[in-house]
């Protein structure tokens, strides 16, 4: 074979976006927690908490109730979704829209840019390093009322 013939073959094959790629993937990603959290029943089930910190300390971690807010959230449970963890069903539902936006950028074989989507989407996108921080913070407060760490109920 040619040297020709090696940038021939690699001209022919597809490259898929790695923005595409990441979204299909990470929001994937997300659709295994309701999954483990049904084979293992969970703790609203009466399985065994899956927590590390919660089940040493006896203190959430800022992702506490993540799993059971997911699995509510995909049976349709969005009350009890809100109440397992306030940022649940808006990241599940942000895995969703991931997931299947790219499934069709890749189906397509288009690349991820981010001109397309609205410019209120674009800055939320932007200046995730602002607000997601503060949105993880308020749900870990909540955790530790929902887990009745200070003696106090929601």
């Amino acid at each position: 074979m040619t040297a020709h013939a090696h940038t021939d073959a690699r001209q022919h094959t597809k490259r898929r976006d790695p923005g595409a790629l990441a979204m299909f993937a990470t929001g994937g990603f997300f659709f295994v927690a309701p999954f483990l959290n049904a084979v293992t029943g969970g703790p609203h089930l009466g399985g065994p908490v899956l927590c590390g910190l919660r089940v040493l300390l006896g203190v959430p971690c800022p992702a506490c109730g993540m799993t059971t807010s997911f699995t509510f959230a995909a049976r349709g449970q969005v009350d009890d979704a809100f109440r397992a963890a306030p940022l649940g069903p808006v990241l599940w539902l942000l895995a969703l829209t991931a997931a299947v936006w790219g499934a069709i950028l890749l189906r397509r074989d288009e690349v991820l840019e981010l001109d397309r989507f609205p410019r209120p989407v674009q800055a939320l996108l932007v200046r995730w390093w602002a607000w997601l921080p503060a949105a993880i913070l308020a749900s870990w407060v909540y955790q530790f009322f929902r887990v009745n760490v200070w003696g106090l109920y929601i």
